[in-house]
């Protein structure tokens, strides 16, 4: 993965990348696809609980949690800004966290159309 700071650079889902962990099968790519689309709303929905309460113990979770998912899956963009707000609910940043989680929530809904794509061709 690149820098935080080349974030608008990362691809919002790198097939690429998704292939090769997957070394091509293309039914296991389906259903690891399938997996993240269930389970990142929920960190997602985790981390804006999160943030008002100041709760920035279960937002850096989430983030890490989501972090993991969107590397495996090559989401690069997602990726690099949920390890920006993993690292700022870490220093307690609400402010700068809150602003981030407005650009993951960007990032992942381009991420979704990416991966239903993929779904849909299969």
């Amino acid at each position: 993965m690149k820098e935080d700071n080349t974030s608008e650079k990362l691809q919002s889902l790198n097939r690429d990348s998704l292939q090769e962990r997957l070394m091509g099968d293309k039914e296991l790519i389906v259903e690891v696809l399938k997996v993240f689309l269930d389970d990142a709303p929920k960190q997602l929905a985790d981390m804006k609980d999160a943030l008002p309460e100041k709760n920035m113990e279960k937002l850096r979770d989430a983030a890490h949690s989501l972090k993991g998912s969107a590397g495996n899956i090559g989401a690069e963009r997602l990726h690099s800004v949920a390890r920006q707000i993993e690292k700022t609910s870490g220093n307690g940043d609400a402010q700068k966290t809150g602003a981030l989680l407005a650009e993951l929530m960007a990032s992942f809904e381009e991420a979704k159309a990416e991966i239903e794509k993929i779904i849909s061709e299969q």
